[in-house]
């Protein structure tokens, strides 16, 4: 069994390092850890709402721009197909950060969705979570103003926000594979709706222009029923809207891409500045074992620049720089966990010591 901590510690490295992330992606461990995570989130210490809600946030952050070979990944270990599942018995405290997972993951897959061998299974997955989301929204009763699950760990949550959230979600199922919304869960929705119409006074459908200021614009797209009014005014899949659904598909991109811009330790060319790409480890100079290089030509002609910075640059007798990250964390974890309990070495750590531990340039 894994340890809840460990979670907590995959979280960190998701949300934190870029580099991390891209090695996580490569290990044959990472998935089957994922479903793991997914399939037994209803026993023992994995149902605590604190437990599920690190989980959703971890693999919301594994999700967001992966490869196609990590999606390959992903759909042969069936994840997102149990991510979208875990709805039915998430309890409400956990379920806005669970739909931000599934949204995530409803971008990754439409981004490879006109993919050959992808295609086919794709699209069955994704009707299978809009009939399930759907199922479960039109469950919910949004009457009550908090929504309680039950349990010590399990805070009630607000119904405009999960609602809201719920609007999102089938605004991006409009927006990338134009699925209607039904009219069932626009009832459901419809209450703040109209509470947001009734704030900013408007009862037409929502118009970009409608000669109010950008803070008044901004104050519209924070409020917590926007979504809601956007999804019931307003219908993404009808073919009279490619426009407005082009511009609403750029925004959700650069949304995902902002999450992954979060990662602050992307790693890039130390002469080319070219970017670390997924499927790719840069290697790092073997001096100072700070500065990394796309090629050994990019190593060379960066020499001259890095030779005098080399020298004043702190040795490290580790292999990578990340390790010591991952040292800090569990570190930091023992410092929480109860009495004799187990900290385990983390596969990430292991796996990259051994595969690329020794890759140095001299």
């Amino acid at each position: 069994m894994f340890n809840t901590h460990l979670i907590r510690m995959y979280k960190d490295f998701l949300m934190e390092h870029g580099r991390a992330t891209r090695v996580l992606r490569k290990s044959k461990l990472f998935c089957p850890f994922l479903k793991h995570c997914l399939t037994q989130a209803d026993n023992e210490m994995y149902s605590i709402g604190p437990v599920q809600y690190d989980i959703y946030v971890m693999i919301k952050y594994a999700i967001v721009g992966g490869s196609l070979p990590f999606v390959k990944k992903l759909i042969k270990h069936d994840i997102p197909r149990l991510l979208f599942e875990r709805i039915d018995k998430c309890p409400y405290d956990c379920m806005i950060v669970l739909l931000d997972a599934i949204g995530q993951s409803i971008v990754l897959l439409a981004k490879y969705k006109e993919e050959e061998e992808l295609k086919d299974t794709i699209v069955e997955i994704i009707k299978d979570c809009y009939l399930t989301l759907l199922k479960r929204a039109i469950s919910i009763d949004f009457s009550k103003n908090e929504l309680k699950s039950g349990g010590i760990f399990s805070p009630p949550a607000k119904s405009a926000e999960v609602a809201s959230t719920f609007a999102e979600i089938f605004v991006y199922l409009q927006v990338y594979f134009r699925l209607p919304t039904h009219a069932k869960l626009k009832i459901k929705i419809k209450r703040f709706a109209m509470e947001f119409a009734t704030k900013y006074k408007q009862n037409a459908t929502f118009n970009e222009d409608l000669g109010c200021t950008q803070e008044e614009m901004m104050d519209m797209r924070n409020d917590a029923n926007f979504s809601c009014y956007k999804l019931l005014t307003f219908d993404y899949s009808k073919d009279e809207v490619a426009r407005e659904r082009k511009l609403a598909k750029e925004s959700m991109d650069r949304n995902s891409e902002d999450l992954e811009e979060e990662r602050n330790v992307n790693i890039h060319c130390g002469f080319c500045k070219k970017e670390e790409p997924e499927d790719v480890l840069f290697s790092r100079c073997a001096k100072c074992k700070m500065i990394y290089y796309c090629n050994k030509d990019c190593q060379v002609k960066g020499w001259k620049h890095h030779k005098r910075a080399c020298k004043a640059l702190p040795k490290t007798s580790l292999k990578e720089p990340l390790l010591n990250f991952a040292e800090s964390i569990q570190q930091t974890s023992k410092s929480s966990m109860p009495a004799g309990a187990t900290i385990y070495p983390t596969p990430f750590a292991v796996w990259l010591e051994e595969k690329y531990g020794s890759k140095e340039q001299n």
